[in-house]
């Protein structure tokens, strides 16, 4: 949940292509089949990613990463 936090502060900073990379990492590290802390950090990961590309106007992305939820 630390990177989740991370990239929140690189957000309210600008720093996209910091949070692209925080978010990248901690979807990656994530693994939904471990536990519901797992599926829970994955879940925010793309959450995170969908409300960044909403942000940035980049709507089919932002809807790509709703459906990655979805599937969680």
């Amino acid at each position: 949940m630390s990177l989740h936090i991370l990239a929140a502060i690189y957000s309210s900073f600008g720093w996209f292509e910091e949070v692209i990379l925080v978010l990248e990492w901690a979807i990656q590290i994530s693994d939904p089949l471990r536990g519901a802390d797992h599926a829970l950090a994955a879940f925010f990961g793309h959450m995170q990613f969908s409300d960044m590309f909403s942000m940035l106007g980049q709507v089919d992305r932002s809807i790509a990463c709703y459906e990655e939820r979805l599937k969680i």
